[in-house]
């Protein structure tokens, strides 16, 4: 298991990096679903 305190500065930006773009990359996803006329409550459910 990673102990995040223990990364390096640019790794931990790099994570950092990934953290902040996951809402806004979630957001546009959700966007491009409902142009496509699928729900996105039920697609992205968390169910395989």
């Amino acid at each position: 298991m990673t102990n995040y305190r223990d990364l390096t500065k640019a790794k931990a930006a790099g994570l950092q990096e990934f953290l902040d773009e996951r809402g806004p990359a979630l957001e546009r996803l959700r966007e491009r679903l409902m142009a496509e006329g699928q729900d996105p409550s039920a697609f992205l459910d968390g169910t395989i």
